[in-house]
């Protein structure tokens, strides 16, 4: 689990353990609380994304900007 601030300054927390029978509660929890999440098959380098998007933060914007991370989560739900 990475946790991304919006002061994107601020270096994104990883999370590398969770026990599988909390992993439930913690999204259940996220959706309550109107935090946004998204559950890939692959693990992310925030440092190249971060670089990425510090770079021209309005042509990401642009792009679609988290929409990237919502087609990975439709795909998964395919398969």
């Amino acid at each position: 689990m990475a946790i991304i601030f919006k002061d994107w300054n601020k270096p994104v927390q990883r999370i590398t353990a969770i026990p599988i029978e909390n992993l439930e509660m913690i999204k259940n929890w996220l959706d309550e609380t109107d935090i946004l999440f998204f559950e890939g098959l692959y693990n992310m380098n925030w440092g190249k994304v971060f670089e990425s998007i510090k770079r021209n933060p309005v042509e990401w914007v642009e792009d679609g900007g988290w929409e990237c991370l919502r087609a990975e989560v439709r795909y998964m739900k395919n398969l």
